[in-house]
């Protein structure tokens, strides 16, 4: 196809003549389609293989994961107070300061319970609050807050397909 292309545009430098312009543009535009074709069955290809290959520890999967984790590093966290830590130091402190103010509400277990495996227990109004039915506009949310095109569910199918 590209070669019938270059044969076209090098007799069309020597005779300009409108039906090679017609068929020129016609093969441009089979060209285009077919190249579309391609790129789908290859985006398609590279999730079948992922799909049947699973999240192998292959150095492609490292890589990608690798050059993911480098981009989506944070720069910067704001506080209450509106301010902005760009500090790498600072950041471990607020978070462990973050996690610290979170659990100490009075609702750590006591180390007795932990070394005799006792669990702690919902009280009424915790397990009426998780036990309540989904709501349809919470279910709605979360389907369409997946990304339509990653991995499959437990049925073969992808979010999208909901």
């Amino acid at each position: 196809m590209i070669a019938r292309i270059k044969g076209i545009q090098r007799n069309f430098a020597l005779h300009h003549r409108s039906d090679l312009i017609k068929l020129d543009r016609k093969l441009r535009k089979e060209l285009e389609i077919i190249l579309h074709q391609e790129e789908l069955i290859w985006f398609q290809r590279s999730r079948e293989e992922w799909i049947t290959s699973g999240d192998c520890n292959t150095s492609f999967y490292h890589t990608s994961t690798t050059i993911r984790k480098n981009t989506a590093k944070i720069q910067s966290l704001r506080t209450k107070d509106g301010l902005w830590i760009t500090d790498e130091r600072l950041f471990v402190d607020h978070i462990r300061n973050f996690f610290m103010s979170l659990y100490e509400d009075g609702h750590q277990p006591a180390a007795s319970d932990i070394l005799n495996e006792q669990f702690l227990s919902l009280t009424e109004q915790e397990w009426l609050q998780v036990s309540q039915p989904f709501k349809l506009e919470e279910i709605k949310l979360a389907v369409f807050e997946m990304n339509p095109c990653k991995a499959l569910g437990y049925d073969g199918y992808t979010a999208g397909f909901y």
